[in-house]
């Protein structure tokens, strides 16, 4: 090589040597950006084919139930599963039915608002059918040992893994590579009666609060169309919240199941990990599993009532779903702690990390109040080390240093506009990231500061050193609720009400308020309470105690928000799901909303 180079540079002078290198380098960036953008083509080419053949499948489906009276259809409409569960068992109505005018709804009203991903309606149907003469074949006293998801449509977020059908993760990608066969917690679903028939959008790479892709689209909220429907289960959230599915599956390791429910007015509930089979999500990246054993994900229901939840709980709570995930003990659900009547609750208004809004605040205080009135016992309380938490997370989910995780993932695909801006600033070298927090430190921008600092890759050393932090943290969280003999912990569900399409990762950090529950594996619900007052559609650094570019984005989020739904959170120490769902049950009794989105 050696030789070589002396030859070139004994014919060469040093100027045209430097020439030559640098056509070399030119020609290289000039090759390697046309391969980049020819393969972003064809990734977005597929994407655009994947959404044309569902459009032509779906075409194919639409049959309007027109033989199902008005008076019936608006009585499916109207009833939560619970109550579905009991008018099939009174022969009121039948699954196909119930599939038929959520499926009606779905792929009109719902596709319309780009909600949904694919469709298995034709299998649903034939499944349909089947539980119906099952249950016709079935003693009426005899029919509640079949469960009460039996015969019940469920919508499954896009990620999980089910037969013949792409688990794309919004991701061009993955598209045309149908599941070989349906994952365990399909399975373990479908053991118990129920029917999936839709698969629903989420954001690409699973990564954002904006539900966005090239695949099916960007979804639009029920209650303002402006408005984002969260992520990254964001397409159950919108279909739960407009009438397009009785019930839906979606996954939380961040929030993922809670920031759609409370966007979309709806409730939202993630177990402890391990209560009941965990496997059968797909990952996203190369680095996902190890992330999310630390970070802890599950899978769990999103519905329009806590007994909807509850029903959800009770039926994939079994002994025989050891044999999904072993690894796991069987707790049984313990209807006594769930029959609990008086709580001893601290509760969060908001946190200096991230000030809640006007309407969130609000949100936890009338909460609150009404506990109080109820005889329950109330006291405010502060979550220890949030802030430490917050960091720390952020730094475990970009560990690997230039968001490596996310390009392997998208595999070429061009970021959506939301994502491009989170990459280009993870990718910025880290001297320059040291040299900017200085600046911002002066400015008195301390938690840009901070967030800048841990958004960054690290060495295996200093990552096991901020992992012992962490666990150190996830066991403060629980001592705090022992120390203070706490049932629960009542939070705001998100700092700020559904914001408008294209923040979704510029306010990612927003959703900090769910990650103690996945930091120390706490069950963790969320459920609607009130919506966004007039006056309560701003927000200043009075509201967020920093006056910096979060601040003001925000403020611009949340502009115009008034209507909106707005959600409180439940959290609970680990393995104790029945109380954490039997505060939500209290909570939604004495709060009593029951309202539906204008776009229903």
């Amino acid at each position: 090589m050696q030789s070589i180079w002396s030859s070139i540079t004994t014919h060469l002078d040093p100027k045209k040597t430097l020439f030559v290198i640098f056509v070399i380098i030119l020609a290289n960036k000039v090759h390697t950006k046309i391969r980049t953008n020819i393969i972003a083509s064809r990734l977005y080419k597929k994407a655009q084919e994947k959404r044309k053949q569902r459009d032509a499948l779906i075409a194919t489906q639409f049959t309007p139930p027109s033989e199902i009276s008005e008076e019936k259809r608006s009585l499916i409409l109207s009833s939560s599963v619970t109550q579905l569960s009991q008018l099939l068992n009174d022969d009121k109505i039948t699954s196909e039915e119930i599939l038929r005018v959520y499926h009606s709804r779905a792929i009109t009203f719902g596709l319309s608002l780009e909600l949904i991903a694919e469709s298995n309606y034709d299998e649903a149907l034939e499944t349909a059918k089947k539980c119906d003469e099952i249950r016709k074949k079935t003693p009426r006293d005899e029919r509640h040992k079949l469960g009460g998801l039996f015969g019940i449509p469920i919508s499954i977020k896009d990620s999980f893994i089910q037969k013949g059908l792409d688990s794309t993760c919004g991701q061009a990608s993955l598209c045309f590579k149908p599941n070989q066969e349906d994952g365990e917690i399909l399975d373990l679903i479908k053991s118990r009666g129920a029917i999936p028939f839709i698969r629903s959008n989420a954001p690409q790479t699973l990564a954002l609060l904006d539900c966005v892709n090239y695949i099916w689209g960007r979804g639009l909220n029920p209650w303002n169309k402006t408005r984002a429907i969260g992520g990254s289960s964001g397409g159950e959230g919108g279909l739960i919240s407009s009438r397009c599915s009785p019930i839906g599956l979606g996954s939380d390791a961040l929030g993922s199941i809670r920031i759609p429910a409370s966007f979309c007015g709806i409730v939202g509930y993630k177990p402890t990990t391990g209560r009941y089979c965990m496997k059968g999500h797909s990952i996203t990246g190369p680095y996902a599993k190890s992330k999310f054993s630390i970070i802890m994900s599950n899978n769990g229901p999103l519905t329009r009532c806590v007994d909807d939840s509850v029903l959800f709980m009770k039926e994939l709570i079994r002994e025989e779903g050891r044999s999904y995930d072993p690894a796991h003990p069987f707790i049984p659900w313990n209807e006594e702690k769930y029959q609990q009547k008086k709580f001893n609750i601290g509760y969060v208004i908001s946190e200096d990390f991230f000030g809640a809004s006007k309407s969130s605040r609000r949100a936890v205080e009338e909460t609150i109040e009404a506990l109080r009135k109820a005889g329950h016992t109330v006291a405010e309380v502060k979550l220890p080390n949030f802030e430490k938490m917050v960091l720390l997370m952020v730094m475990i989910m970009g560990s690997e240093g230039g968001s490596k995780g996310t390009m392997k993932a998208l595999s070429g695909e061009e970021p959506v506009k939301e994502l491009k801006g989170h990459l280009a600033l993870r990718g910025i070298p880290d001297f320059i990231k040291k040299i900017v927090r200085v600046f911002l430190k002066k400015a008195g921008m301390t938690r840009l500061a901070s967030l800048l600092e841990h958004v960054k890759g690290v060495t295996v050393e200093e990552y096991h050193a901020k992992i012992g932090e962490y666990f150190d943290i996830r066991n403060e969280l629980h001592s705090f609720f022992v120390d203070n003999k706490l049932d629960a912990i009542i939070t705001p569900a998100m700092p700020l009400p559904a914001f408008k399409h294209g923040f979704g990762m510029e306010l990612g950090i927003a959703s900090c308020y769910n990650w103690p529950a996945n930091c120390a594996n706490l069950p963790a619900g969320v459920l609607p309470v009130t919506k966004v007052k007039e006056g309560e559609d701003v927000y200043t650094d009075k509201d967020s105690k920093h006056n910096d570019k979060l601040t003001k984005q925000c403020n611009q989020a949340i502009e115009g928000s008034v209507g909106l739904p707005v959600n409180v959170q439940v959290m609970s120490l680990p393995w104790e799901d029945e109380k954490c769902l039997a505060v939500m049950k209290t909570i939604e009794g004495l709060v009593q909303f029951n309202e539906l989105p204008p776009l229903y």
